[in-house]
């Protein structure tokens, strides 16, 4: 109890470290001549502590080449949302304004207007705060598989017979492999590699008929189907720090409750099913 107590209080400071950094910050972001990008979306309440998750990604040691934000064309705007997102493109952020999409906001604007083929791109959520190392971990292990997708963080996809288990039921996964039934998460960063990307971009919004809430179950799907799979980078199941109070509007919540289940038996089908039966590690 008093480890839970501590640990609660230390992610409060660090929230408030990275929060006074930001709004203390009077030169913009140094960025790095590499061909990977970072991608984050936000909305509503969420964009109040977008800045802290930013910050924590833009301190580490290794830095994307540019780093995007997708908003929603209809965003209501406070004047603090408004000052925190002309702060952040004044410090280097590109500031992306597009259709509302829900969690697929985070690369598909991007795609379409600031994407070459020959890039890869990283995802991150906006409600975290990463460790140093998380997107250098990414980016190295990256180098040494330029066609697969990295991960920090995965499940094992549960099969029962012909059918994938609850979502719920899915093992966490501890151990470094490459495999398509590594289920990345998002929230840990996913690092997709340039012929991953081209194939999501080719299909666009064909992730509306089934699963428009998850992304993560979209990208496991393309992973599977066109056979590109995840390799988790790390011995452990990464779980950053989540910011405080910033989960009011959290997917996961939904999701979790039966809104998985739903869209992933909307999104596979016999193929990729047949596909996960017979895949191994």
């Amino acid at each position: 109890m008093i480890k839970k107590i501590l640990a609660r209080i230390w992610i409060l400071i660090l929230s408030l470290y990275y929060f006074i950094k930001f709004i203390c910050r009077m030169r913009a972001y140094a960025f790095e001549d590499s061909l990977i990008d970072i991608c984050m979306t936000s909305h509503g309440k969420r964009i109040y502590f977008m800045p802290i998750a930013i910050e924590a990604l833009m301190s580490a040691n290794k830095r994307p080449n540019r780093f995007f934000v997708t908003l929603d064309l209809t965003e209501k705007m406070t004047f603090a949302k408004a000052f925190f997102i002309r702060r952040l493109a004044s410090f280097g952020i590109n500031i992306i304004y597009g259709e509302s999409l829900g969690p697929h906001c985070k690369y598909i604007h991007y795609l379409n207007s600031h994407w070459s083929r020959e890039r890869s791109f990283a995802v991150f959520d906006d409600d975290a705060i990463y460790r140093s190392d998380i997107f250098e971990g990414l980016v190295n292990e990256a180098a040494l598989n330029p066609e697969l997708n990295i991960c920090m963080r995965s499940q094992t996809i549960g099969l029962n017979d012909n059918e994938i288990s609850p979502y719920n039921s899915w093992a966490f996964n501890n151990l470094k492999r490459t495999s398509v039934k590594n289920f990345a998460t998002g929230v840990g960063g996913v690092l997709v590699c340039s012929k991953f990307a081209g194939i999501v971009q080719k299909l666009q919004k064909k992730f509306l008929d089934s699963c428009p809430q998850n992304d993560d179950i979209w990208f496991h799907w393309i992973s599977v189907f066109y056979d590109i799979p995840y390799r988790q980078c790390r011995n452990e199941f990464y779980t950053p720090d989540i910011i405080p109070f910033s989960q009011g509007l959290a997917l996961h919540k939904t999701n979790r409750s039966g809104q998985n289940d739903i869209q992933v038996k909307n999104t596979y089908c016999t193929k990729s099913i047949q596909v996960l039966n017979n895949a191994t590690f």
